[in-house]
């Protein structure tokens, strides 16, 4: 009991990890889960059929806190949290000697229809699953929503970033009072293990787990790994265009690099986060969830990191913040699809090959998933646009099968050093002297990104290896240096990085990104007195 009362009213005398060993650990006596057992979706081209089920996972808060609206009856709240989970099983396993599964967390609220065929997430999933032979999974409503928080005075019906901005609010308007539960990607982390769990129970049978999510869902695939493995055994990572690691760093990035923050995150200017940027409130929460933190757990971890090149949220050069440090484990792997905003849409003709190349190498039994190339940052001279990476190809692949490029694009404004696809402008702004003009395109939206800039990737310049190395542990190491072009006009920005493909596996990596010339066209903000902009 002493214990429980130091974890929940004190946070600031333990560690992260501490309290998330004790919150996995403790008994939700919610958890079940029921088959919708007269509901199949087929997909008789790709051979593999959906299965469903609902899981109640776990209870988040107590109801004088918050509550999510139940989706079996609109007029009654509750405090637990409800998943429709996707069990994709293919009609003939490729791999009938293995036990790995694909576990992919996603969102929608409780008021959604139970998925069709032409649900985008059940759609992927399946085709993974089709391709490898794995169960694929797929778990809807993280986070649950819609929430209702008792001390938001709109009452407002909150879902996706509303949920966790809110909770993060809480957590640091009475930082060091209120417990890190707040924080709502405890609850996602968790319920997306239980998910796990009820699958395992359904098909009675343990797997070791390749899981995966995108966005904020991205982050929480971060979280699923560095955490106990009491519930599930997680065998490797597929984070898909998370803002972390570092995500305090990259703030300070954006702020330089925009002049304000992205219009993306409106959900967390709704509620005046900005000012807690720089404080030890939000550094214990940072310590708690960004998996910069936690290495150490995450070093044993086979890790496949998706970036796009025109994110609205993050930006692809804040890889250089990382990657250095991630990739020490030697099982870390990135990504940048060239031409993909946020949802990565138009990124999945490379993205899809390139995640069954990672899976199907993860569930051939190699731990380290050594049987894929991976990129080492040899050197970066951002002054001069140089850059040197080692590539390493194992036995598997050839240099003959090996494409590297360098990548590269030109900001089309010389206000802000800014590669997104959209962008908000606001014409109310006096102070707002970067206007949308040919050959972006104005598409007016209340608060949201109303500015398309069509930035182009797709030019790329074919690089040579400087050195090849066959005589390295059966490996063939291959070194590229590249330097990036200047910009075509003064006052602009031009953005690079290298890619290898490989034609015969469908597999792609990614140096970091960075960007020429190195400078930052604003001032940085530090402390409770920053007024950010959305932009």
């Amino acid at each position: 009991m002493i214990i429980l009362l130091i974890l929940l009213v004190l946070p600031t005398l333990i560690v992260a990890d501490e309290y998330y060993e004790w919150y996995l650990a403790r008994d939700e006596e919610v958890y079940s889960w029921s088959e919708y057992s007269d509901y199949v979706v087929e997909f008789p081209v790709l051979g593999v059929d959906a299965h469903f089920l609902s899981v109640n996972s776990l209870t988040w808060l107590d109801s004088s806190d918050a509550v999510v609206v139940n989706k079996s009856n609109p007029n009654q709240n509750t405090t637990t949290w409800e998943h429709t989970v996707a069990i994709i099983i293919p009609r003939e396993r490729i791999k009938m000697n293995n036990n790995y599964a694909f576990l992919y967390l996603t969102g929608n609220c409780n008021f959604e229809t139970l998925p069709d065929k032409k649900q985008e997430d059940l759609e992927l999933v399946s085709l993974v699953s089709a391709r490898t032979g794995l169960i694929g999974v797929v778990v809807y409503q993280i986070p649950n929503c819609p929430i209702v928080y008792s001390s938001d005075p709109s009452v407002k019906l909150r879902s996706e970033d509303a949920v966790i901005a809110w909770g993060w609010k809480e957590y640091l308007d009475n930082y060091p009072n209120y417990s890190p539960q707040w924080l709502a990607r405890l609850p996602m982390t968790k319920a997306g293990l239980q998910c796990g769990r009820a699958v395992e129970e359904y098909l009675q049978t343990n797997f070791k787990w390749i899981v995966g999510g995108a966005s904020k869902r991205g982050w929480t695939t971060w979280n699923v790994g560095f955490v106990s493995q009491s519930i599930l055994s997680v065998a490797a990572l597929l984070p898909l265009v998370p803002i972390v690691p570092s995500i305090q760093k990259a703030i300070h990035i954006q702020r330089k690099s925009y002049g304000g923050l992205t219009w993306a995150f409106k959900d967390y200017f709704a509620v005046n986060i900005s000012k807690y940027i720089d404080s030890e409130a939000f550094l214990n929460l940072t310590k708690m969830n960004d998996p910069i933190y936690h290495l150490d757990a995450l070093s044993n971890l086979p890790k496949y990191i998706i970036y796009s090149s025109d994110d609205e949220f993050a930006q692809f050069d804040w890889t250089a913040l990382w990657y250095t440090n991630i990739t020490a484990d030697s099982k870390t792997r990135l990504f940048i699809p060239p031409d993909s905003e946020h949802s990565l849409i138009t990124g999945l003709p490379d993205l899809i090959p390139s995640l069954i190349a990672d899976a199907d190498a993860i569930s051939s039994g190699t731990t380290n998933n050594d049987e894929l190339p991976s990129i080492d940052l040899l050197s970066i001279n951002t002054s001069s646009a140089v850059l040197t990476i080692r590539l390493s190809l194992p036995p598997n692949y050839s240099i003959n099968d090996t494409v590297v490029v360098l990548r590269h694009a030109t900001t089309i404004s010389s206000v802000r050093r800014d590669f997104r696809w959209v962008r908000h402008v606001d014409y109310g702004n006096s102070s707002d002297n970067d206007p949308c003009n040919f050959p972006e395109i104005y598409a007016p939206s209340q608060g949201d990104g109303n500015c398309i800039t069509p930035i182009r990737w797709r030019k790329s310049t074919p690089l040579r290896p400087s050195n090849i190395n066959t005589s390295c542990n059966n490996k063939t190491i291959l070194e590229y240096v590249a330097q990036a072009p200047a910009p075509t006009r003064d006052g602009y920005w031009v953005g690079y990085y290298i890619e290898a493909r490989f034609p015969k596996t469908h597999f792609h990596l990614a140096s970091p990104g960075y960007v020429y010339p190195d400078i930052y066209p604003f001032p940085d903000c530090y402390g409770s007195n920053c007024v950010d902009i959305p932009v």
